[in-house]
């Protein structure tokens, strides 16, 4: 039933009556359609997030060096997919452009050689593209999971990781939903399982660059020193003791000096202005898109909107000329 009605919500820009060529009201044959595709059609979801914790290149047991990231995710912004079957031997995909949620489920008929003759996914999302907010994760989660449920298929997070850097070339790691993983975001393994979620952290997004969007793949992967590896190491394990100890102090300190070696690779405007900000009001520390346009002030969990250091940094922020939106929780 949430579903039929957030379809008919989906569609709420579009009239619901029309007039026909005589001036009689009719009902718009796409909203009928909406509405049978909610009630027959399986459903996926896939959630956002707010860039990374931690983003570099990491030695496995092996001593082998990946890159890969730790997600923060951000469940403010979604994307949800309905499924249906059709006759065509095909995979069509609505919006036409939402390409990689198409292939991800290309992929996953070619993989279990399922005999249904083809499927019919719409996929629809409030995340802005462009600004490092997972938004083709997103569809391609929601996309896959309600593809696999039309069909019977159950799909681990590792095998939607597989399925989701085959689709996107780079993938994030939120179909990890219970849990903070270091994932291998070009190669689709997970480096390391923490096995718990990040601590829960109060947090104040801004976009720093809203008219510069920032598509992943039209951006080059950084060229870490051996030093900047070595560092990761290091920040990986106290990023691990953080997620253990529950300690949100620890997980801002890790995003933050992972925030500060990639500007070196993405500089974002006024982020020294933004972490004399974070440090002159009480703030744990900082966090970023390492491949897009969004910065979060880590605060402790749970402060009000009118508390000194929420209100403090929200002015500040906004006489850099920045609009930003706070958090009272993220976990």
């Amino acid at each position: 039933m949430l579903e039929h009605q957030a379809a008919l919500r989906m569609d709420s820009s579009r009239p619901m009556v029309q007039k026909n060529p005589s001036g009689h009201l009719t009902f718009d044959g796409s909203y009928l359609r909406a509405k049978e595709l909610a009630r027959d059609s399986a459903v996926g979801h896939g959630v956002g997030h707010h860039g990374e914790i931690l983003q570099g290149a990491f030695r496995d047991g092996e001593g082998q060096i990946h890159r890969g990231l730790v997600t923060l995710p951000f469940p403010l912004f979604n994307s949800v997919a309905w499924t249906v079957p059709k006759e065509e031997h095909s995979v069509e995909i609505d919006p036409p452009e939402k390409t990689k949620a198409q292939r991800a489920v290309a992929l996953l008929l070619k993989q279990f050689g399922t005999p249904s003759p083809g499927l019919l996914v719409r996929v629809r999302s409030n995340i802005p593209i462009g600004y490092g907010l997972g938004s083709s994760t997103a569809d391609v989660i929601a996309a896959l999971t309600s593809a696999a449920t039309a069909l019977g298929i159950r799909l681990s997070s590792a095998e939607l990781l597989r399925l989701a850097v085959r689709a996107e070339q780079a993938s994030d790691g939120t179909m990890f939903n219970s849990r903070a993983v270091l994932a291998a975001h070009r190669e689709g393994f997970l480096i390391e399982d923490f096995a718990r979620p990040l601590p829960p952290i109060g947090l104040i997004s801004i976009n720093c660059c809203p008219d510069s969007p920032l598509l992943t793949l039209d951006f080059p992967p950084a060229r870490y020193e051996a030093a900047e590896i070595d560092h990761f190491d290091d920040l990986r394990r106290t990023l691990r003791r953080a997620i253990v100890e529950a300690d949100q102090a620890l997980l801002a300190k890790v995003g933050t000096e992972s925030a500060l070696i990639n500007q070196r690779y993405l500089p974002q405007p006024s982020l020294l202005d933004i972490l004399d900000i974070a440090h002159a009001n009480g703030a744990l520390g900082i966090q970023v898109a390492h491949s897009g346009r969004m910065v979060g002030l880590i605060l402790p969990a749970n402060l009000d909107r009118f508390d000194r250091p929420v209100s403090a940094i929200m002015g500040g922020v906004q006489e850099l000329g920045i609009v930003p939106m706070f958090i009272s929780r993220l976990q």
